[in-house]
């Protein structure tokens, strides 16, 4: 895992390699915790049954620039309200090498730097099959980290990249979703906490790692990031408490316990609880609540608890990527999954009922 948090970096990188994979994350909760978001802009998106599939035959070499894709997820009281992951033909999408911008589709991100720190606007603009939509905007401006990760600033070749742009920032929401399956559309204007970060990989992610556990959770005195990665013959894992101007206060709490294992309908194994400690206190991080859940990817809105006395929810992450291509769970994943918009979607996603099983 190469580390960094600089913003001049947050482009698009060069990855001539078979399975390299890149993408540009960001999530965010309202202030009342009532609403809740992830939006992820990739290129080269692993979850791709297409990219897996042309990886796994031998005569084909398939290069991430052709598998462009969008995932948005909206959840309201913990429960989604809107779930899409769409690909793009490459010729609909553009990543510029030069400046933080990305383009595709009808959805695109901007990154700039300012006097009072960084600032992303997302705009987002989607119909999908079954009549749902997505249009509207949101901001994200805060402080850039203020610590050195890494003494080591050159470009990885290898191995999973992952710079830390923006810990915390101030976010502001004005959305339109539209529910087909009750015929209403209705606005969701917030103001929250958001974070944003990119990661690269240079070829696919089950080279690099059995499993990630990865999250963040913002409470009033700071916010706290770990990853836990799994290797076969060793643990690795980073964590950091950062307070609210993005200045760095501890780094590496110690993973002192993973416990309560549990598995989800898929059989896919993960730890409930993570406990990270160090001199002056603790955090519990409780994966309780799932709120996305896959044969080899979930997604938690968390209960953690800083010091036994601030209490907030955040949204955190388990992923086994060899799972990801296992071709038996490829029927499941096309349910979900819309291709490019000039061909036929499965004929779940025409039904919005249906389409609803699958979230």
């Amino acid at each position: 895992m190469n580390i960094i948090s600089d913003f001049n970096r947050d482009v698009c990188h060069n990855k001539p390699d078979s399975g390299a994979y890149e993408w540009w994350y960001f999530d965010a909760l309202s202030q009342d915790g009532k609403f809740s978001l992830v939006i992820i802009f990739y290129e080269g998106i692993p979850f791709s049954p297409r990219y897996n599939g042309q990886l796994a035959a031998s005569q084909r070499k398939p290069l991430a620039e052709a598998f462009p894709a969008i995932s948005i997820s909206i959840y309201e009281d913990c429960k989604p309200i809107y779930y899409s992951i769409s690909e793009f033909r490459k010729e609909e999408c553009s990543f510029s090498e030069n400046e933080p911008f990305v383009q595709i589709g009808n959805h695109t991100m901007i990154g700039l730097k300012t006097d009072t720190g960084l600032e992303y606007e997302l705009l987002l603009d989607e119909v999908l099959p079954g009549g749902d939509a997505i249009g509207g905007h949101l901001s994200f401006k805060g402080m850039p980290l203020k610590a050195d990760l890494t003494p080591d600033k050159t470009e990885p070749n290898q191995g999973h990249f992952w710079n830390l742009i923006q810990p915390r920032a101030d976010v502001r929401s004005e959305l339109k979703i539209t529910n087909a399956l009750k015929n209403e559309t209705r606005e969701l204007s917030f103001s929250g906490c958001g974070y944003h970060d990119h990661n690269l990989g240079n070829e696919p992610m089950k080279n690099e790692f059995d499993d990630w556990y990865w999250g963040r959770i913002h409470f009033p005195s700071a916010t706290f990031v770990y990853y836990v990665m799994n290797r076969k013959d060793q643990s690795q894992y980073k964590s950091w408490l950062i307070n609210p101007e993005n200045k760095l206060i501890i780094a590496q709490p110690e993973l002192t316990s993973r416990t309560d294992y549990s598995k989800n309908p898929f059989l896919l194994s993960y730890a409930k609880k993570l406990t990270f400690a160090w001199d002056e206190g603790s955090i519990v991080i409780d994966q309780s609540r799932r709120v996305d859940s896959g044969p080899f990817y979930l997604r938690f809105l968390s209960e953690a608890s800083l010091n036994n006395s601030e209490k907030r929810l955040g949204i955190t992450e388990y992923i086994r990527p060899d799972r990801i291509h296992h071709k038996m769970y490829w029927p499941l994943v096309n349910m979900r999954y819309r291709y490019t918009a000039a061909e036929k979607p499965h004929w779940v996603q025409k039904s919005p009922m249906m389409y609803r099983w699958t979230w």
